[in-house]
């Protein structure tokens, strides 16, 4: 018995426990639901864990799309001279021929790598420039669909990015990668219960991995990061892909879970481990200097970011670091000036802005206190990972106003949010 089959009788045995969970939303309150839910989550993380045991000790016959062309899962991947070689070529055929959805998917595709990779904004702008013919078409190809919302979420345009994934699974409900982008949306947001929904048809489609990395991640930020960390680490041990971005990918969540239990040396492994397979991953490196940060380490941040100029996130945390190692570090101020002029831009255009890091640059880099909690709590309103609720607490305690915290303290407790940060930074404004 193929892995695929396997997994539909596990998913059939447990049925009726995820439909009892789902219909729990109409019937009772908002708490019983969760719970419900979280709990048929749960049993489905189990069967995932079965799945991958016997793919362990039996041979499983590959999961072979019916469609050579259909794109399973886009995880970021590093850009060389043959990926330019390429955007070069798919841009030429594309001027020729400006309607073909194929060509256009695929540089989109190309140039949305790209951006995952050096994190310049103006590859999405590319990726949309490809995208052009169908950008405001609701009967746009389903491919390009998914590709229009990856480039609104990279934007921080979540509601337009869930209207065209919608679109996409009411056509293509089996489609992996938009059911994963619809999850990560959801996640980012801190809508567990939609991201463990948008997780649950990965069982079945998905490489074994991608199912239990997109579980793992999600229910590690409601309550249960020590047992999915336990479970990932157990995946990536019996299911050894040998696809290089599938495994970074894995390694970055539980390097970010590691981290948020306080497992320092366990995440500084998987940092390491995961930018051994692409030194050059944007986000990857981004989350490594940030535990840096965390644990005193700015000269090693510095070491790592000092090529990383162009880069605005990657670099607003080498400008922290150099402020740590020395306030008069001799490129200190050339970056933020660099900085604050990126920033300005992007107000101006109003587009395009990401409030956390303009809320970090401010208090750390400007000690504009009030300014800096004005934009965290603008950043709030728009999305909720565990940075975003850290922001919150820290700017309140820099403007002593612990009443402007409030909400977020409510919300960490409500969804248990497990972070050995918050614990302190709780404590030390009450």
């Amino acid at each position: 018995m193929d892995l695929p089959n396997r997994l539909s009788l596990a998913e059939t045995r447990f049925l009726p426990t995820v439909l009892k969970a789902r219909g729990a939303a109409g019937v009772a309150g908002p708490l019983s639901a969760r719970i419900a839910l979280r709990r048929a989550f749960q049993v489905l993380l189990a069967v995932v864990i079965t799945a991958l045991l016997w793919s362990h000790r039996a041979v499983a016959d590959p999961f072979l799309p019916d469609n050579h062309d259909r794109v399973l899962l886009t995880i970021p991947a590093g850009a060389d001279n043959k990926q330019l070689s390429r955007i070069r070529h798919l841009r030429e055929r594309l001027q020729s021929d400006p309607s073909n959805a194929q060509v256009a998917a695929e540089l989109a595709r190309a140039y949305i790598q790209r951006g995952r990779t050096d994190a310049d904004p103006r590859s999405l702008g590319h990726a949309q420039a490809a995208l052009a013919h169908w950008w405001h078409r609701h009967d746009a190809p389903v491919e390009i669909l998914v590709l229009r919302a990856t480039i609104r979420q990279s934007r921080h345009e979540f509601t337009e990015a869930l209207q065209d994934l919608k679109l996409a699974l009411a056509r293509d409900p089996e489609h992996i990668q938009a059911w994963l982008t619809k999850a990560t949306i959801h996640q980012v947001l801190g809508e567990y219960d939609e991201a463990r929904q948008a997780c649950l048809p990965l069982v079945r489609g998905a490489a074994p991995l991608v199912a239990a990395t997109c579980a793992a991640s999600t229910a590690s930020l409601n309550g249960e990061a020590e047992r999915s960390y336990r479970f990932l680490s157990h995946a990536l041990k019996i299911y050894d892909t040998r696809d290089p971005d599938l495994k970074r990918w894995s390694l970055t969540v539980l390097a970010e879970i590691a981290d948020r239990l306080n497992q320092t040396q366990r995440a500084e492994d998987h940092f390491r481990q995961a930018l051994r397979l692409e030194p050059a991953d944007a986000y990857l490196k981004g989350a490594y200097a940030d535990f840096l940060l965390d644990q005193g380490r700015p000269n090693e941040v510095v070491k790592l970011l000092h090529d990383d100029t162009e880069n605005n996130e990657l670099l607003l945390r080498l400008a922290l670091a150099e402020r740590a190692v020395d306030p008069q570090h001799p490129a200190l101020k050339k970056h933020i000036d660099s900085l604050h002029r990126r920033f300005r831009a992007a107000q101006d255009s109003g587009r395009g802005r990401h409030f956390r890091s303009e809320a970090r640059f401010t208090l750390f880099l400007l000690h504009n206190p009030p300014k800096a909690l004005h934009l965290a709590l603008r950043n709030w309103s728009e999305q909720r990972e565990p940075w975003d609720a850290r922001l919150v607490l820290v700017t309140a305690i820099a403007c002593d106003d612990p009443s402007a915290a409030e909400p977020v303290r409510q919300w960490i407790r409500e969804r248990e949010l497990e972070d050995y940060r918050f614990q302190k930074l709780i404590e030390l404004h009450p």
